[in-house]
């Protein structure tokens, strides 16, 4: 028995390609921080993916090239009441195909609390889980689901639910989505001010002050209860960190400010890692060094040009995506990249990741695919528009952590400015280009934020630099290959 779907076609799309594209387009825009440990747990929002989809990009951008076992999916009730209730079906069906249910473990749940029963009654017209379930379609493969509806609001029964899902779940192995959306209907100024707030509590895991805060009526959040659970879990497992990912509101993609909803994208990481942490490079990174790091060679260069220009080739015609598993030895390593076209000496396009645990070449592959069709500055390439269109790739060094503009070097470096839910980055190109000395470029990096100009001074506002091996097609074009 398959179940679903329920809001296909009014609450997302319910054309399996335009929805594919959508969100690929929404993640590929998404920011998340470059985290080596596993994530144990989002708070995402349930909006239509028009409004709160570019938020909830930012938790499910985290997941891509991670594995899990099982996702458990835990929303409200909006509609229908009752207490808790887990699906008993074989599979839930997106228009992106079947999702099976783990129900073994759904029935397990059941069988351990009273309260919790598997009344499909509290599924049939709901929204919260199912807009979480083509995000996951698009970021992981292999997982199954098991998916929780509820209506209480009783922090005792969070506490009980929270104890069960200990019980019966691997550590490692299973991901925890708690469906929330924010406040409701207020200005967009009242919204920010209520939802930072809540927010903060989430974020300093202080779930008391979390429920007297929304049950006072100073914060809402609609999905409160599956929040509570998540955060019981998280404590009960010993968790710690807890980073808000990104801060939006409905005013913020609808462009009505007057009576808005608010979402928040939240991340709750373990503390133990399945990969090695590399040790910080105690020096800033250079051009020179970044030469150094990844020993491209003309041939490489050129090489990830024809894989650019064939991703995007086959992406625009059929909608798929080509491995190159057996280039060199240099582009299977692991590294960073942006992919920028130009038509016509105006930018048409430029998407790309600060750090990668993938192939350059995948990187590239996917960045290329992003900058021709999915920067949301642009309308996606033309068929044939291709041919018209200059490419130039950056490979990036890891980022370091800078204190001053002293250690800064335009034209060397490229910036990333980071306070609480706001981001900002710029190439290191882009100082040559207009000329800007270290302090103009962290003003310029702050206004690409949203920050105000001198936000680079506040102690609270995170200086990364990089550096990058920046190469063009007409520099490689006719070059021979690399003699050693």
């Amino acid at each position: 028995m398959s179940f679903g779907p329920i809001v296909a076609g009014t609450f997302y799309t319910d054309d399996p390609r335009e929805l594919s594209q959508q969100i690929d387009s929404m993640i590929a825009s998404a920011e998340a921080p470059a985290e080596k440990r596993d994530v144990f747990g989002l708070i995402s929002p349930h909006a239509g993916y028009v409004y709160s989809g570019p938020c909830a990009a930012h938790g499910y951008k985290l997941l891509e090239g991670r594995h899990y076992d099982t996702v458990v999916v835990i929303g409200l009730s909006h509609r229908v009441p009752g207490a808790v209730s887990v699906l008993d079906a074989d599979s839930y069906r997106t228009p992106l195909g079947e999702i099976p249910i783990d129900r073994a473990k759904a029935r397990e749940l059941v069988a351990k609390l009273d309260f919790v029963d598997d009344n499909p009654d509290l599924f049939a017209f709901e929204h919260s889980i199912e807009v979480q379930l083509p995000f996951l379609q698009r970021t992981l493969h292999d997982f199954k689901v098991v998916l929780i509806s509820m209506r209480t609001q009783s922090e005792h029964r969070c506490r009980l639910l929270a104890d069960a899902l200990d019980e019966v779940f691997d550590t490692g192995k299973t991901l925890f989505i708690a469906s929330s959306d924010l406040s409701h209907f207020h200005t967009y100024s009242e919204a920010k001010s209520m939802d930072l707030a809540t927010l903060d509590k989430v974020e300093h895991g202080d779930i008391d002050r979390l429920g007297q805060f929304c049950a006072s009526g100073e914060g809402e959040m609609c999905g409160i209860a599956p929040v509570m659970t998540l955060m019981h879990l998280f404590k009960d497992r010993g968790g710690e960190d807890i980073r808000v990912l990104k801060y939006m509101n409905s005013g913020d993609t609808s462009g009505d400010r007057s009576r808005v909803v608010g979402y928040g994208s939240v991340a709750f990481f373990d503390r133990a890692s399945n990969a090695a942490v590399e040790a910080d490079d105690p020096e800033t990174p250079t051009t020179q060094e970044a030469e150094r790091r990844f020993h491209l060679t003309n041939a490489d260069k050129r090489r990830l040009f024809e894989i650019a220009r064939e991703s995007i080739s086959l992406w625009q015609n059929e909608q798929r995506r080509k491995d190159y598993p057996d280039e060199s030895e240099n582009l299977n390593a692991p590294a960073a990249a942006f992919v920028t076209l130009h038509r016509d000496g105006e930018l048409r396009g430029c998407v790309g990741s600060v750090e990668s645990d993938e192939p350059l070449w995948m990187n590239v592959r996917e960045m290329a695919i992003a900058a021709a069709t999915r920067d949301t500055r642009f309308e996606p390439l033309w068929p044939g528009e291709l041919e018209a269109c200059d490419l130039e790739i950056s490979v990036m060094t890891p980022l370091t952590r800078v204190t001053s503009p002293d250690e800064i070097v335009p034209g060397e470096h490229g910036i990333l400015l980071r306070r609480g839910y706001q981001r900002g980055l710029l190439l290191p190109q882009v100082a040559a280009k207009y000329g800007w000395d270290a302090r103009e470029f962290l003003r310029q990096t702050c206004r690409k934020a949203g920050m105000e100009d001198d936000a680079w001074r506040d102690p609270a506002t995170e200086i990364d630099v990089f550096s990058a091996v920046v190469f063009s097609e007409k520099d490689v074009q006719g070059v021979d290959a690399d003699v050693h």
